[in-house]
């Protein structure tokens, strides 16, 4: 749980930097943390290294996020209403960086089980391509789907 706070911190804060904003600012305007978590989630679901990803990169995928992962409007639908149910609890610190990390710890307790919608989906629609009852599809199939 510790390990998982701490890489949770980390994403934060690199979201926040790439953004080129401060997350030591206790009261973020709405705007900003939306960003941010969009920001943060951009480099989770894609694998992005939060180390060493640079603003022109971040920029780049916001701008082509849908095309890169369709599933992208759903997910922060998602996220916006786990950050609903977080901030409910505290309404006056919405915008703190507290109150974020709070709602990402929590983005992050649920997101296997979130995630694994997206992957039953994935499998029915390759099963629609299924060759026979092999449960293998032909590539010329999957590169067609």
């Amino acid at each position: 749980e510790s390990l998982v706070h701490e890489e949770t911190l980390e994403r934060l804060h690199a979201a926040f930097g790439v953004l080129g904003l401060d997350a030591k600012e206790e009261t973020a305007s709405e705007h900003n943390v939306e960003h941010v978590i969009d920001t943060y989630m951009l480099m989770l679901v894609l694998g992005l290294n939060h180390t060493t990803v640079s603003p022109s990169l971040v920029s780049r995928t916001h701008e082509n996020i849908d095309s890169i992962y369709p599933a992208w409007p759903e997910t922060q639908k998602w996220v916006r209403e786990v950050r609903k149910e977080v901030v409910s609890a505290n309404p006056e610190s919405r915008t703190s960086f507290s109150t974020t990390t709070q709602v990402l710890e929590e983005v992050a307790d649920r997101y296997g089980r979130w995630q694994d919608r997206e992957c039953i989906a994935l499998k029915e629609d390759l099963m629609q391509h299924e060759h026979g009852d092999t449960g293998r599809v032909l590539l010329k199939d999957f590169y067609g789907a």
